[in-house]
Formats: structure tokens, C-alpha cells, sequence
């Protein structure tokens, strides 16, 4: 009878941390990463929503680097949904900042770790994250030619003048 319920219960657990329920955070994310690679893209979306889900309600949940992966998945779903692009490039850009702002160390040790390919699409969510904290001045420092250039990006028309 110990084994039979032993099972039981390894069987339950095993359900229960299904992406649809309160899943154990490494294992959804490989969950997640394993469904884009094999082009399961509604699963990988259902994975992230389940863990961000969890998270946003127990925010200590997700070490720095597994922000990152996650960050990571949602970049990759919003890269192949014009449905969700919007919604999963603020989700990865939100949890890139939450990732940047717990430990930057750990946001540049993550990115070194990626594949080229990943690195990336990783790297458009450094970008975002840098052009969102940059303050836009929209007064030109220098007059611009017919073309909306300045000099500094034809440098020998500067003597010209």
C-alpha cells in the first residue's frame, strides 16, 4: 500500500507542476525554453504566463538569471506572435529591468553565457532598456542638412561650411 500511495503522490506532484498550476521556477522556464525550440509556441506562452503569474505574486521567486531566462522566453514569443509582440516585448523588457536592477552582475554574466543567437535577441532587450532610461533631447546641437543629417555624420562637410 506505501508504494501505491507513494505514487500517488509523485504522480500528483508531477501534475501540479504543470505550467497551468504553481510551477517550480527552474523547471518552467526549461519548460518554456524546451516548447520554443520545438516550435510549441502556445505551450512556451502558457509556461511563461503560469510562472510570470506566480511571480508577480510571490516577487522573490526568481533569482536574477532566471529573470533573465524568462526575459529571454518572452523576447522569443514576441519575436514569433504579431498577436502578443507587444505584450511579451513589455513583459521581457519589465523583467529584464527587475533582473538589471536585483544584481547587473549577474544580467552581463547571463549574457555571456548565450548563443549568438540568443545573445541577440537578449541584446534588444539591453537596448530597450538603456534607450528607456535615457533622457531624448529633441533640440539638434548642431544645424542639419537638407537630408536631416549633421555634420558629425559626414565629418568633411564640416570644413566645407
Amino acid at each position: 500500500m506505501n508504494r501505491i500511495t507513494a505514487a500517488i503522490i509523485i504522480g500528483a506532484a508531477s501534475l501540479l507542476s504543470g505550467c497551468g498550476s504553481r510551477p517550480v521556477t527552474a523547471d518552467a522556464i526549461l519548460r518554456a525554453e524546451n516548447a520554443i525550440y520545438n516550435g510549441n509556441m502556445g505551450t512556451a506562452q502558457e509556461c511563461a504566463d503560469s510562472l510570470l503569474a506566480f511571480h508577480n505574486e510571490n516577487p522573490e521567486t526568481l533569482t536574477p538569471s532566471e529573470l533573465c531566462r524568462l526575459a529571454l522566453v518572452y523576447k522569443k514569443l514576441a519575436d514569433n506572435s504579431l498577436t502578443y509582440e507587444d505584450i511579451n516585448t513589455t513583459n521581457a523588457l519589465k523583467l529584464y529591468k527587475k533582473a538589471f536592477a536585483t544584481n547587473a552582475d549577474s544580467v552581463i554574466i547571463y549574457r555571456r553565457s548565450l548563443t549568438l543567437d540568443d545573445a541577440a535577441a537578449f541584446e534588444v532587450l539591453s537596448s530597450l532598456h538603456a534607450m528607456a532610461d535615457s533622457p531624448v533631447y529633441l533640440e539638434a546641437e548642431e544645424p542639419l542638412d537638407s537630408m536631416g543629417l549633421g555634420d558629425a555624420i559626414y565629418p568633411e562637410s564640416a570644413t566645407s561650411h
